[in-house]
């Protein structure tokens, strides 16, 4: 499990700029906020998931691009990593 304290700083760092690079592939307002808040739980959740502000935000990325490729091309199938 990630620290409580790093987690919540890239939680408010990055949560609007990963929903706007959402918006690139999505235009459904809700559809967007689920999927980076679906990442930000995996992240959560993720035993042994080594993160710090070097490796966050290439992994933030590539994970909110595959979700949202994964939901353009299976819109009834359900957020989660």
């Amino acid at each position: 499990m990630v620290n409580e304290l790093l987690f919540e700083q890239l939680f408010r760092m990055y949560y609007a700029e990963l929903c706007r690079y959402a918006s690139r592939y999505l235009s459904d307002k809700q559809i967007v906020e689920d999927i980076v808040q679906s990442f930000f739980i995996a992240v959560w959740e993720k035993d042994g998931l080594t993160i710090n502000g070097d490796n966050f935000l290439p992994y933030a990325y590539r994970s909110v691009y595959n979700l949202s490729l994964i939901h353009i091309s299976e819109p009834t199938r359900p957020i989660s990593i």
